[in-house]
């Protein structure tokens, strides 16, 4: 099952618009939040694999800019990182394992970055993790 999100952040709502993808699957829930900015409608997107634990970013497209997406968990917010994916289209995504228990929850964000500088990111968003 698919269930699309929109939501606009306040800097730069007139040119940033996100849209996440929540999959639900029996055992778990998975959360996908794909970028969209200047008229571009995939650039990429940053997803947390609850099964596994493992954060993703994925540049879709080539413009010279990449995808990084910041983590915490929410129950121990000294837990965080990010992982970025700065090497454009190229069917390869950037991954970071972690250990969590299934107990936490997890909040992130993605963000375009141009050469280490944030363009413009998502609001948080949470998932569970499951076993």
């Amino acid at each position: 099952m698919w269930k699309k999100n929109t939501a606009l952040t306040g800097a730069a709502a007139g040119a940033l618009m996100v849209a996440g993808l929540v999959v639900a699957a029996p055992a778990h829930a998975d959360l996908a939040i794909w970028l969209q900015y200047g008229g571009v409608n995939h650039r990429g997107y940053g997803q947390f694999q609850s099964y596994g634990d493992v954060f993703r970013a994925c540049d879709e497209y080539t413009d010279n800019m990449g995808i990084r997406v910041d983590w915490y968990v929410v129950e121990n917010p000294g837990k965080f990182g990010s992982v970025s994916d700065l090497d454009g289209n190229n069917n390869h995504c950037a991954s970071q394992n972690l250990d969590l228990s299934e107990k936490n929850h997890v909040s992130f964000h993605v963000c375009l970055t141009d050469n280490g500088r944030t363009v413009a990111c998502t609001r948080y968003y949470e998932d569970s993790v499951s076993g």
